[in-house]
């Protein structure tokens, strides 16, 4: 080439056009298939874990019912309180035991005791259904935590919470509106 001449651009054949923009586009395409399967995946590691925990909770006889990536344990009927009662009664410790089975199973990220009171207002604390109700479920998890015949592990105990609310949705004032429901959650991040 000498001086004064212009060099003129490469031409790129047409079909390098269309193969950049094909790997493009399946590159994208790809990928949001992967992230749509991921949700799949991760509902079918899920249900691997939860099915067979709310098999044996249903096998065993014990209510259950899965929320999600949780099993809720009602203890209505079982664990019952009368107005103002927040101990567990010998005759209701032999149920909470055979709960107590299932806590050991693999997966389990939390388990949350909750503990639900009626709707019977108190006099003069404005706060009292939400304190019996939190007591109601620390007696459950003291129950849990001082059971000797249980053979409940440290890592059970470090997985229990407490949870207490004056339950809003009840009108009521029966044994069933005081209560404590156990909840066995796999997937604590949510």
């Amino acid at each position: 080439m000498q001086d004064g001449e212009e060099q003129e651009g490469t031409v790129w054949p047409a079909y390098v056009d269309f193969l950049s923009t094909f790997v493009f586009v399946l590159i994208v395409f790809i990928g949001s298939l992967l992230f749509l399967l991921s949700g799949d995946i991760q509902k079918g590691v899920m249900d691997g874990l939860v099915n067979p925990v709310e098999a044996d909770c249903k096998s065993a006889g014990l209510p259950c019912s899965r929320d999600g990536s949780k099993i809720v344990v009602p203890l209505t009927g079982k664990v019952e309180f009368g107005t103002n009662q927040v101990r567990v009664q010998k005759p209701q410790e032999d149920f909470l035991r055979q709960v107590g089975k299932l806590f050991e199973r693999p997966g389990i990220k939390r388990i949350v005791v909750k503990g639900t009171a009626d709707m019977q207002r108190c006099k003069s604390d404005p706060f009292c259904n939400w304190d019996i109700s939190a007591r109601r479920a620390l007696e459950v998890i003291k129950f849990y935590y001082d059971c000797i015949d249980c053979g409940y592990g440290e890592k059970v105990k470090k997985l229990l919470v407490l949870s207490g609310e004056g339950d809003t949705s009840s009108t009521g004032v029966t044994s069933s509106d005081r209560r404590v429901d156990i909840i066995l959650d796999f997937n604590a991040n949510r």
